[in-house]
């Protein structure tokens, strides 16, 4: 979710993939040739969400090496260059013991992933596939912001 504001909708693709048991979102992905974005997005929330420090350096190490370095076989690409570099120099700054790095880690990380949610959701909002698919969550999460005041996030325009 985009942290400025509550009703940005780019944020609603994590509780989209990870409601996507039938994969019709996920067919929309490889569509239009972006289901690295879609796996990056569902992969990262996992090792966000891992509570074993002992598989923690594993996955992350996969998640990398998968979707993040030049040469990964599923190289992702990014709205914001930077968010990658800094989660990157983050990575190697402590690839000799992530453990004790995971709460920057996976703050950083979230903030990569919320960047390449907001990617994805730009370039398939026009989608009337991707528009049904996201409809559910869409409508869930408008109805619990109905009553919340929020201002127009200046980063993300899909609202």
């Amino acid at each position: 979710m985009c942290i400025k504001n509550s009703s940005c909708r780019c944020g609603n693709l994590e509780i989209a993939i990870k409601q996507d048991h039938e994969q019709k979102l996920k067919q929309v992905f490889e569509r239009y040739f972006v289901v690295e974005l879609y796996h990056f997005i569902s992969d990262a929330y996992k090792v966000i969400e891992l509570k074993d420090e002992h598989h923690y350096s594993k996955r992350m190490n996969h998640l990398v090496q998968e979707y993040l370095l030049d040469n990964s076989p599923n190289s992702i690409n990014v709205k914001n260059e930077r968010l990658k570099l800094e989660f990157m120099s983050l990575y190697d700054e402590h690839i000799d013991d992530l453990e004790s790095a995971k709460v920057t880690l996976d703050n950083k990380l979230a903030e990569l992933t919320r960047d390449v949610q907001f990617l994805a959701y730009q370039n398939l909002s026009h989608d009337d596939y991707f528009i049904k698919a996201m409809e559910p969550v869409d409508k869930s999460n408008s109805m619990k912001e109905k009553n919340d005041k929020s201002s127009k996030c200046s980063g993300c325009t899909i609202l």
